[in-house]
């Protein structure tokens, strides 16, 4: 067996920028994401270059402010470009480079200005002699993306869920994940591709439904749905549902495969969570050689709306400054060992960090529990990340059985560092706001059944590379 290492310490592959997932996420999801992982994640945000163009979340968040705190995140290296040549030093040469590859999704009715525009306030910003400042992008994505496809959709049986829902509708959906895959390898060879282009697989099924004619094509996901949900009304047929779970594996498999050769995390928006779990072997495996030892304390933060209106040069000073580099460190040594002498120094470091936040977010603020679970993998386990929730939280479509975190609401997810990689834990964090009181948890082990709501939390899932294995699922 190879050695395996966990990337996630390379960047989140941040999939709320995707602007192919705009019909599974709002404004607040996007904002939200984009703010929580800002702060309270050491590692930088991997957003691929197209990503920057076609994201109307993204779009909304720089035009509709004077300074953004995206842009002052990019300027201080928090947010980390992959460029799909090794030539490029711009974003206005990254956005010509698009236009020359016919990249579809820019969609020029999105912008209140020109796409070009925007390139220009990154350009402001953007530093590309700062070390470590993009990636490139390696070669042959498309036939990463195409392996994944074939692995995920193509060859795996049976769903190994409970959900009879699930398993109907993946075997309802053969004709899409088998011959529509295929068909839409075959055109991105023929237009001079290699693997598949993910806009080739909602073109063919566009025309495979009837949508589209041989020489036309779908800008978006979002109009394959919107053409479904039309015919379902018409018909009163029910491939709607359907035709969601399918655009959802597709993105997850297309995302999952970008960050893998990214050598960077997965972050997966709440949204797409409930077919994460089902969809990918990796994650329904869990495996402990004892209970993992979780950590949560309650907290004063600057609520949401409130950080989103302070002023985000401010934001980003105390994100750089000693307070939060005091926090990372309190939280990486909590994991190495954690001792009650290591959780009180996190827990003092969590209170600095808040207090510096709230001086430059002054407004209403809301009690919040930050959360972290440290868990033992068995050698034998293949785990790619750990999922908990013990409220109104929703983040994966499966049963999982995992020991409560009294009074935690929301989710724990995270890394997997145990004895498959060395012999050190895995470590999750999640910070979430509550809305409401959290729900009485009993002591005991017991089986959560997880649904999918807007609002739940992302899931960050580590990417794990096995030298001299295939570690994709």
């Amino acid at each position: 067996m190879g050695t395996r290492r966990d990337l996630s310490a390379q960047g989140w592959y941040f999939s709320p920028t995707d602007g192919g997932i705009e019909h599974s996420i709002d404004d607040k999801a996007f904002r939200d994401s984009l703010m929580f992982h800002l702060l309270f994640e050491p590692e930088p945000l991997v957003i691929p270059d197209v990503f920057f163009f076609n994201c109307r979340y993204l779009i909304n968040h720089i035009e509709g402010s004077g300074s953004p705190i995206f842009l002052r995140a990019l300027r201080s290296g928090l947010i980390k470009p992959a460029f799909r040549s090794g030539t490029t030093e711009t974003f206005a040469q990254s956005l010509e480079e698009i236009g020359v590859q016919r990249i579809l999704g820019i969609e020029e009715n999105q912008y209140t200005n020109d796409p070009r525009e925007l390139a220009a306030r990154l350009d402001h910003v953007f530093d590309i002699s700062r070390p470590s400042s993009h990636l490139v992008w390696p070669e042959n994505m498309g036939a990463a993306f195409g392996n994944v496809l074939r692995r995920v959709l193509t060859e795996q049986g049976e769903l190994a869920v409970d959900s009879i829902m699930l398993r109907a509708m993946w075997s309802r959906l053969e004709p899409f994940r088998v011959d529509a895959i295929e068909e839409a390898r075959r055109v991105t060879e023929l237009t001079g591709g290699i693997g598949v282009r993910r806009a080739e697989v909602w073109n063919t099924v566009g025309r495979r439904l009837g949508f589209l004619s041989a020489d036309e094509y779908f800008d978006k996901p979002r109009d394959l749905l919107v053409a479904v949900k039309r015919t379902d009304r018409k018909n009163n047929t029910p491939l709607y549902p359907d035709m969601v779970f399918f655009v959802d594996m597709v993105n997850l498999c297309y995302q999952q495969s970008q960050a893998q050769q990214f050598q960077c995390g997965h972050n997966i928006p709440g949204a797409l969570g409930r077919h994460a779990a089902p969809l990918f072997p990796s994650l329904r495996r869990r495996a402990w050689n004892d209970a993992p030892i979780a950590f949560e304390m309650i907290v004063k933060l600057p609520a949401m709306t409130t950080l989103a209106l302070a002023d985000s040069g401010a934001i980003i000073s105390v994100r750089d400054g000693d307070p939060a580099q005091r926090y990372f460190e309190m939280r990486a040594a909590w994991v190495r060992e954690p001792t009650s002498a290591r959780e009180e120094s996190l827990r003092q470091a969590i209170r600095g960090y808040a207090a510096e936040l709230s001086n430059v977010a002054r407004g209403p603020q809301k009690s919040t529990r930050i959360g972290m679970i440290r868990t033992i993998a068995r050698p034998v386990a293949e785990l790619a990340g750990t999922v908990l929730t013990t409220g109104a939280g929703v983040i994966a479509g499966a049963t999982i059985e995992v020991p409560t975190m009294p009074k935690l609401f929301g989710a724990v997810v995270g890394g997997m560092a145990g004895a498959a990689v060395g012999s050190a834990g895995a470590t999750v964090v999640k910070i979430f706001q509550e809305l409401r009181p959290g729900p009485h948890v009993p002591k005991e082990p017991r089986h959560i059944e997880i649904e999918s709501v807007l609002e739940s939390p992302d899931l960050n899932i580590p990417t794990i590379v096995d030298s001299g294995l295939d570690s994709t699922e």
